[in-house]
This record gives structure tokens, sequence and C-alpha cells, in this order.
């Protein structure tokens, strides 16, 4: 049995607000297009339909039946080619939306790991190869790096200075309300470092 898990994913809308406006944006760009285009291809079969009304070609039957089977021709391609592109930039536009949710999941995801993490241990951000976003991802990975070393450094000077006023205490007699004052900062680091 395969205990390896798969780096395919199997949810393709992970941040719908965003994937959904690339999807529609999409859309609007393709199907305007689409309709222009269209358009102008109607206007010119029209404007030749009219050159040969001027001409009196129109009233030959034959032609007034060419006519007819090109305009539905043209309306059936038109319309075919309308929801071609529809349904081809729906996909695009959900594949493409996807590489882009994807690492921004995943940096909101390891965002919160690392306020939860253990000093030294810190999560690093990893993306999938086909996915955008690799240079956020080492940048991500590099600032997580230095806070965390940053973090491990403090932790090592809270904890000499904690070992240095047990040790000042041992040594040294003071009265009860420095000893107190001492023993209250050394339990605010403890408080700290745990």
């Amino acid at each position: 049995m395969n205990t390896q898990t798969s780096s395919r994913r199997h949810l393709y809308l992970i941040n719908r607000p965003l994937q959904i406006k690339i999807i529609i944006i999409l859309l609007l760009l393709g199907g305007l297009t689409t309709l222009w285009v269209g358009g102008m291809i109607y206007q010119t079969l029209r404007d030749i339909y009219s050159r040969m009304a001027a001409i009196h070609l129109h009233l030959n039957p034959e032609f007034i039946n060419f006519l007819y089977s090109a305009r539905k021709a043209v309306l059936l391609c038109w319309t075919a080619t309308f929801v071609g592109t529809v349904l081809l930039l729906w996909r695009v536009g959900l594949f493409a939306s996807h590489r882009i949710a994807g690492p921004l999941y995943a940096l909101k995801r390891n965002l919160a790991l690392a306020a939860k993490a253990i000093p030294g241990n810190p999560p690093f951000l990893s993306i999938r190869k086909r996915d955008e976003f690799h240079a956020l991802k080492d940048a991500f990975n590099q600032a997580l790096e230095t806070c965390d070393r940053r973090e491990v450094d403090a932790r090592m000077r809270l904890k000499t200075i904690r070992d240095q006023i047990a040790e000042f205490q041992r040594r040294h007699k003071i009265d009860d309300r420095s000893s107190s004052l001492l023993a209250e900062m050394a339990r605010r680091i403890d408080r700290h470092l745990s």
C-alpha cells in the first residue's frame, strides 16, 4: 500500500472570492471579445446583403436561400464559438487562479503555524513546482528564519540573565525588597521563556 501523500490538489476553489473574481474577469473579456468579433461578422454580412439588394440580386430565390443558410451557419458558428470560448476560459481561469490561490492558502496556513511555532523549529513555506510566487516563498522563509534566530537569541540572553540573577542572589546578601524584585524579574523571565 502506498503511504505517500499526493501533491495533487483535490480542491480547486481554495480561495473562492479571489478565484471567482479571476474567472469572471476572464469570462467577461473572452465573452465580450467573442460578441464583438461576432457582431463585426454579422454586420459584414448585413453590408453584403444591402449591397446585393442595391443591385437587385436579392430578388433571385437561389440567392435568398443562400443568404438565409449563410446567416444561419454564421449565427450557429458564432454561438458555438461564444459557448466554447466561455467554457475554455472558465477552465483556464480555474486552473490559473488555482496556481495563485494555492500559495496564498499555504502562506496563510504557515503564518498561523508560525505564530504557534516552537522557537528553533519554524514552519517553512513550501509551494508546488507549478504554482506561482516562488520568490514570495523564498522571502517568507528567509524572514521566518531571521525572526526565529532572533527569538532563539533573545531566549538565550533571557536565560543568561535569569541565571545571573539567581547567582547574584546566592552570592550577595541583599535586603528583602531587592530580593523580592529580583525574584519577580526571574518569574517574568520564566513566564516569557515558557
